[in-house]
């Protein structure tokens, strides 16, 4: 009996090929994607590479992702191709076959298709290890100088995350087989689809959830917020959309029955009778594409605006090649022995350490914690009255900039009067259009700035720690009459970069020196944009390589179902659309109603798919934004950009599976 039972099994595969060979592609390379996630992750030389570390944490996250998707998909086409087999099980049976055999036919069936598709997909993973291991150091910056190694346990761990899927399904067909008779099977294909129940409490749950989710989204304020509250809303999105569309549906497909001017038209009529005896199925994989269709666009936005708006973040917080930074310094204390000695030390340590070439900018200001923002009133807090208790909250921080400085910065001449005041404000809550109220004195706002005028001059860090920012340029700094910080920056610019030893010995020196205390300079900070951007790129480069990887499994599973939804349909109307031939329909109507069939649902997923992603989108904006995209038009753009690509594939894929369908029906 096994060897029959073998010899079937190889025979039901290549009769039933068309059904197997998109099943067979996606688990070739969902297969090859596993593995090389799992090896770049457990890969024993990549903590040798800069930020490898992290990277591998990422990588690991990434591979349960992959097996996740990994045994939705399997089961979901498992399911297509079952359904449209049962007649053939059927007849197994009623020929003579006991369940026992079936069930041991199917396995035969799961274990050659698994040896063929995960072997298949092994090979061309490690054919493509190297390839994807030096596109992931190239996404981190990184020389492509480390080579990945075979790694067996790599392996093991693929075969048995496969296995799991195959063990799922296998259990999966086990109970279809002992739960229905021969005469349910052959008659399962034909069978449509039972009408759900309290459609109108499925349909208000559905409505209050994405509700409340849609409020989340739209609400988020500060970042940190934006990524607690986002999980929580995905979470209730992806059950609300299963609710409505298994719900909404069924009501839009009434209604439309219910127009009768819409209803009574052949092609009409024939393609929302269609739809209605499939029901629950069809709003299963409508809900599916649309869920999956949005993971493919917020997993791209968030990866690409982060990797995208990079260069954005480091002109931010690392404008020039080094920073040096001196501040916490009261507004009374002199600054001039302070500058003389940092740039002398500057010199010192530049000598000594071989900066070539070097050029130092040096920037005063003056900059106070923001305790209250009230329409054109700001209160901020002055060391000559502590804030207590509820004062102590910071709603950001306020720069002051003196009318020459602003000179320096932007090469534009200005004449501001007494209490006259320019104003730039980034995502600033209050008003800034004639007066502004600071601690009591009144100012004119003379002009409203509209640019950032120290973007890519000084670092910006409290922008990304508040995402907001307030900079006013005044006369002369004392007609504030405040005591608050006063900051010190030395911005400078040489040939070598990379000149690591140089900041270590000006923050070692600068934290050694008394005369800087005797000043009332307490807060010494130093850094070089090349190891941050080398940081940076190690993180976002992971995270778009990450992002790029699983926006791939997303969107094969999205044509997985799609195509599936199309030719399972194609089969089970075959024989609908004969009958209506034989009594009069003719080849143009037929064309013209499966046409109508499938525009009537099929683009419903877009739609939602982009809804969603536009009332995520200030979400993810944050979330981007706190982690270094903050270039707000950069972000939009690369989203449209993302968006238009998406629509462009969904209307190939509708116009192949549309293919498949017509060449199933019209025969």
């Amino acid at each position: 009996m096994f060897k029959l039972t073998s010899k079937l099994a190889l025979s039901n595969l290549k009769q039933n090929r068309k059904l197997y060979y998109p099943f067979a592609l996606s688990v070739i390379l969902t297969t090859m994607i596993l593995y090389s996630f799992i090896a770049l992750a457990t890969t024993p030389h990549l903590e040798v590479s800069y930020g490898g570390r992290t990277a591998r944490s990422v990588l690991g996250f990434g591979s349960f992702v992959v097996q996740l998707v990994v045994i939705i998909l399997v089961a979901y086409a498992n399911g297509y191709v079952m359904k449209n087999r049962s007649k053939e099980l059927g007849l197994y049976s009623v020929l003579g076959m006991e369940k026992k055999h079936l069930l041991v036919m199917t396995l035969w069936e799961l274990l050659f298709f698994y040896i063929l598709t995960v072997g298949a997909g092994l090979g061309l993973g490690l054919l493509f290890d190297r390839l994807i291991f030096a596109l992931l150091l190239k996404c981190m910056g990184l020389p492509v100088v480390i080579q990945s190694t075979f790694q067996i346990g790599a392996v093991f761990k693929t075969l048995l995350g496969l296995a799991i899927a195959f063990g799922l399904i296998l259990l999966l067909n086990s109970f279809r087989l002992m739960r229905y008779s021969s005469l349910h099977l052959m008659q399962q294909k034909k069978a449509g689809e039972k009408k759900g129940r309290f459609l109108l409490v499925q349909t208000l749950l559905g409505l209050g959830l994405l509700g409340i989710a849609f409020y989340l989204a739209l609400t988020a304020e500060r970042p940190v917020a934006a990524v607690q509250g986002f999980f929580i809303a995905v979470i209730l999105v992806i059950l609300a959309t299963y609710l409505l569309f298994n719900a909404g549906s069924i009501t839009f497909l009434r209604m439309l029955k219910g127009r009768k001017s819409y209803y009574y038209k052949p092609e009409n009529f024939i393609s929302v009778s269609n739809l209605i005896a499939r029901m629950r199925k069809n709003a299963t994989g409508l809900a599916t594409i649309s869920i999956l269709s949005t993971m493919v666009l917020v997993t791209l936005t968030g990866s690409l605006n982060l990797f995208i708006g990079g260069q954005n973040y480091l002109d931010t917080m690392y404008p020039s090649d080094y920073n040096i930074s001196v501040g916490h310094m009261t507004s009374e204390a002199e600054t001039e022995p302070v500058i003389e000695e940092v740039q002398a030390q500057i010199k010192k340590i530049a000598d000594a350490t071989h900066l070539s070439d070097y050029q130092v900018t040096q920037t005063t200001y003056w900059s106070a914690e923001i305790r209250k923002i009230d329409g054109k009133v700001l209160e901020v807090n002055d060391q000559s009255t502590p804030a207590t208790g509820q004062e102590l909250k910071t709603e950001g921080v306020v720069n002051f900039f003196d009318q020459a400085t602003y000179e320096q910065l932007t090469g534009k001449k200005v004449e501001l009067g007494e209490n006259e005041i320019l104003a730039y404000g980034y995502h600033y809550p209050g008003r800034l259009d004639s007066q502004l109220k600071i601690n009591g004195k009144t100012f004119t706002i003379k002009e409203k700035l509209n640019s950032n005028f120290i973007q890519g001059k000084l670092p910006q860090a409290d922008l990304f720690q508040h995402q907001m920012g307030l900079y006013l340029v005044l006369p002369d700094l004392n007609q504030l009459g405040l005591k608050i910080d006063k900051n010190l920056e030395f911005s400078i610019s040489a040939k070598n970069k990379e000149n690591q030893d140089f900041i270590a010995g000006m923050a070692r020196e600068l934290n050694s020196t008394d005369k800087m205390s005797q000043y009332g300079a307490t807060l010494f900070g130093g850094v070089d944009r090349y190891s941050m951007e080398k940081e940076w790129r190690e993180s976002a480069g992971t995270i778009l390589f990450i992002g790029v990887f699983l926006s791939v499994i997303f969107l094969l599973a999205t044509v997985l179902v799609i195509y599936y939804k199309q030719i399972s349909e194609g089969y089970e109307d075959r024989e609908n659309f004969v009958i209506l031939q034989q009594v009069g329909l003719d080849q143009k109507q037929t064309s013209t109603t499966i046409r109508k069939q499938i525009l009537t649902v099929f683009f419903l997923p877009l739609f939602f798919s982009f809804l969603y992603l536009g009332v995520a989108y200030k979400m993810i904006a944050k979330i981007v934004a706190l982690l270094g995209a903050n270039n707000a038009g950069l972000v939009l753009q690369t989203t449209l950009s993302i968006c238009a690509v998406f629509f462009i594939s969904y209307i190939l894929v509708f116009l192949l599976t549309s293919r498949s369908y017509r060449k199933i029906v019209v025969r």
